[in-house]
């Protein structure tokens, strides 16, 4: 397909980007039944010398608008794009606050559309967090077999995406979660954040950086900060004795994401609730058969209080479905969540992805929405 992109660019002498945003322009109005859109792209804002030798984020969104969408022919639309695109260029230092309040539209930073935070579940532990400045994946572990295991459900990772992952996160060292055979399939320029007592592990595989995080510290990368926090589990691999365990909160902008690895329910939930306020939780539902497994592993049940205590508006269940974790049936843990939030009416709060499915959060609720201002709008993918 990039072939056939770049051919087509070609042709009509234009970038491959145009022809892509021609097509998202032609599928959006499909789905939207609207014949004019306006779409915001990102443009590097430094078009003036005097900023040249600064270092800094200069970027800058242009509206590209186009009109008559269904009734043009492909070549059509390819043009209008382009020209578009070449307008935008030359007005790119005209912000877009600026320009909305020369519109008369009233301007909301809490709305700005580089403050989103798309949450994509690869499979197991593993999750694709991307914000406008980076790209985040949760113990990673992309192999079809573990341990003699055979994966029910495949890890949904394209390569590109992969390839662009700029920081990792481990909350321990266990086989599924802190796998090296998935680390090597990373970009080395990444960098991995990992508990206490398992930097060694990660090390060797070349990274170009490792940060060990105790909980309540905390790292920036890019346009994230990430908090670590507690997190009930051993995390021991094989017989090499303690090794930390933790779980991380990742705030972009106004939105903030809980990911708590592997635990069971205890009461530093409500404590994380309390100082971080993360309005999305990622949360372990799996392995919780016999019930001595609880006191490392949360039943469905242990999720939706877990869930409660943080007093986040989101919840995506996590590790389940792929490996046999405890002896509970494989597809019970998902199936027994959805009756207890159906129970509980905290269904519309339930956000269970599968594999390769996403969902994309932007910081401010709709005019006339009684959630807390910060609450996230979202959408699946």
């Amino acid at each position: 397909m990039r072939a056939q992109v770049r051919a087509l660019a070609r042709t009509h002498r234009t970038t491959p980007y145009a022809i892509l945003l021609a097509a998202i322009f032609r599928l959006m109005a499909r789905r939207t039944g609207a014949s004019d859109l306006t779409i915001l792209t990102p443009l590097a804002g430094r078009e003036h010398p005097q900023i040249a030798p600064l270092i800094g984020d200069f970027i800058n969104l242009v509206p590209l608008r186009a009109a008559r969408i269904e009734t043009r022919s492909a070549a059509s639309l390819i043009d209008a794009v382009k020209h578009q695109i070449q307008s935008a260029t030359r007005h790119q230092v005209f912000q877009l606050d600026e320009l909305l309040d020369a519109l008369g539209v009233a301007f909301d930073p809490d709305r700005h559309p580089l403050s989103g935070l798309s949450v994509n579940f690869v499979g197991h532990a593993t999750a694709m967090l991307t914000s406008p400045g980076a790209r985040v994946l949760t113990d990673p572990l992309l192999a079809n077999f573990l341990m003699g295991l055979r994966r029910a459900e495949a890890a949904c990772l394209h390569p590109q995406d992969a390839a662009e992952v700029s920081l990792v996160l481990i909350s321990h060292a266990h086989h599924d979660h802190l796998h090296r055979p998935s680390l090597r399939q990373l970009p080395r320029s990444a960098t991995v954040v990992v508990p206490p007592r398992c930097a060694s592990l990660v090390e060797r595989e070349g990274f170009a950086r490792v940060v060990v995080l105790e909980p309540g510290e905390e790292l920036g990368h890019r346009d994230l900060h990430i908090t670590a926090v507690a997190a009930r589990h051993d995390g021991a691999r094989g017989l090499s004795g303690w090794r930390g365990a933790g779980g991380y909160v990742i705030r972009a902008g106004a939105i903030s994401v809980y990911f708590a690895g592997d635990t069971a329910y205890f009461s530093g939930f409500e404590e994380i609730g309390r100082l971080l306020h993360p309005q999305v939780a990622l949360l372990p539902i799996a392995g919780y058969e016999p019930l001595a497994m609880r006191a490392t592993h949360m039943s469905p049940l242990d999720a939706l209080y877990a869930f409660e205590d943080l007093r986040s508006e989101v919840l995506i269940p996590i590790a389940h479905g792929s490996f046999p974790l405890g002896y509970e049936p494989l597809d019970e843990p998902l199936q027994w969540l959805r009756e207890l939030a159906g129970e509980r009416q905290l269904g519309d709060q339930l956000m269970a992805l599968e594999p390769g499915e996403s969902g994309t959060f932007t910081p401010a609720a709709e005019p006339g929405d009684q959630k807390r201002k910060d609450a996230p709008s979202f959408r699946p993918a």
